[in-house]
């Protein structure tokens, strides 16, 4: 919708902001909207309370940091050549991103926070993840790999892409089971395990 909006207002560029932003200055939005060119896109990292998802931040409590990406929550998009949309699945911005990140159009400018939520509250908040984050996890796997795009039409890149996502929850299992003492353990377990129920 708001892509459409621009294209009818004749926009050069938005910024998409998820209500959960906080401490964005328009001195940061100036700097975003300087480094837009045609084509481009900018985000802006939501590192003081992570902007991942449910599994990912298990992945931090279990195992080892995880770093955060570019997201939707704080997007500077240039408007006047998008090739790109959001789709209705989990990780709905990476998808949109993924052909800018692997022609280099795409960059982390600048920090936001983002309001704190628990994130193992929802054991189903994992369930409607796990089938984006299987989907832009693999796909990105590309980006990192340089491979082509064309092995994500063959199914045996998907079944390995399945597998490793198992065995990453496995780990994350082992690593949560291992956290006797913290409090978010239990919900932490119960969330991972509804992520790979959905995996299967």
């Amino acid at each position: 919708l708001g892509l459409l909006l621009a294209h009818l207002a004749g926009w050069r560029g938005i910024m998409f902001l998820d209500d959960d932003i906080r401490d964005v200055s328009p001195q940061a939005l100036r700097s975003v909207a300087t480094k837009l060119g045609p084509g481009r896109a900018g985000g802006m990292l939501a590192i003081d309370f992570p902007d991942n998802s449910v599994v990912c931040h298990a992945l931090r409590l279990a195992v080892r940091p995880q770093d955060v990406f570019i997201s939707g929550s704080a997007l500077a998009v240039d408007t006047t050549e998008i090739r790109s949309f959001f789709p209705e699945v989990y990780n709905e911005d990476w998808l949109f991103l993924h052909d800018l990140i692997r022609s280099h159009l795409a960059a982390a400018v600048g920090q936001v926070r983002q309001a704190p939520y628990r994130p193992y509250a929802d054991p189903g908040r994992a369930v409607r993840e796990e089938f984006g984050d299987l989907l832009a996890e693999g796909l990105m796997s590309l980006v990192h790999d340089r491979g082509e795009l064309e092995q994500a039409q063959r199914p045996a890149f998907w079944w390995r892409a399945i597998d490793q996502r198992i065995r990453l929850l496995d780990l994350i299992t082992e690593g949560l089971v291992r956290r006797a003492h913290h409090r978010d353990r239990i919900p932490a377990l119960r969330a991972v395990a509804a992520a790979r129920a959905t995996l299967e």
